[in-house]
C-alpha cells in the first residue's frame, strides 16, 4: 500500500468515526431538546395549576372555617410550598436555568404568590385564635 493510499484510508476511518460522533451528538441534542421541551411543559403545567389554586384560595378562603384553615388547609399548603421550593432549587442549577428562564420565572412568581397567601392565612388564623388572644390579654394585664 502506498503512502497516499494509507493516508486516504486513515482519513476515511477518521471521517467515519467523526460521522458516528456527529450522529451521536445530534441524537444526544435531540434527546436533550425533547427532555427540555417536556420539562418546560411540566413546569408550565405546575405553574398554571398553582395559579389556579392561588385564585381559588383568594376567592374562597373567606368562606372557610377557622379550624379547617388551621388544621387542614395551612399544613397542606405549607407542604406544597416546601415541595415547590425544592423544584425552584433544582431549576436554579445554572445548566437547567439558562434553558428554562421564562418558565422558571413564571413558576417562581406563582410560588411567591402562594407564599403570600399562606402568610395572609396564617395571620388570619392567628388573629382568630381565641386562646392566643386570651393569653395576650392576660399578659398585657400584668
Amino acid at each position: 500500500m502506498t503512502h497516499s493510499e494509507t493516508a486516504i484510508e486513515e482519513v476515511t476511518e477518521v471521517t467515519e468515526l467523526t460521522n458516528k460522533q456527529v450522529t451521536l451528538l445530534v441524537k444526544g441534542t435531540d434527546e436533550h431538546l425533547d427532555k427540555l421541551s417536556n420539562a418546560k411543559a411540566d413546569i408550565s403545567g405546575l405553574a398554571t395549576d398553582l395559579n389556579a389554586l392561588n385564585l381559588t384560595l383568594l376567592t374562597s378562603v373567606g368562606k372557610s372555617r377557622k379550624s379547617f384553615l388551621q388544621d387542614e388547609l395551612l399544613p397542606s399548603l405549607n407542604q406544597l410550598k416546601m415541595s415547590s421550593l425544592v423544584v425552584l432549587h433544582i431549576l436554579s442549577n445554572k445548566e437547567v436555568y439558562c434553558d428554562l428562564t421564562v418558565t422558571k420565572e413564571y413558576y417562581n412568581s406563582q410560588v411567591n404568590r402562594l407564599s403570600e397567601i399562606i402568610s395572609d392565612l396564617e395571620n388570619i388564623t392567628l388573629s382568630q385564635n381565641e386562646e392566643l388572644d386570651e393569653l395576650l390579654r392576660t399578659l398585657s394585664k400584668t
